[in-house]
């Protein structure tokens, strides 16, 4: 039973390591592809949108 709750425990930490590395990985991945229209929270700026005639999707809208 002790081994069994030592696996879990290191299993579930883990899995939050590779989450974590995950989310770092996309972090850099919008940094470099989508941040300069997106903008840094996925909101599309004003200024950037009027290039596109204001068809640049906000990232945090229900539609994405």
């Amino acid at each position: 039973m002790r081994a069994f709750v030592m696996v879990t425990i290191l299993m579930a930490s883990a899995s939050l390591a590779l989450r974590a590395a995950d989310a770092k990985s996309g972090e850099l991945v919008y940094s470099k592809h989508c941040k300069t229209c997106h903008g840094p929270n996925g909101a599309a700026p004003p200024n950037v949108a009027k290039f596109e005639n204001g068809h640049i999707m906000d990232l945090r809208s229900s539609k994405v």
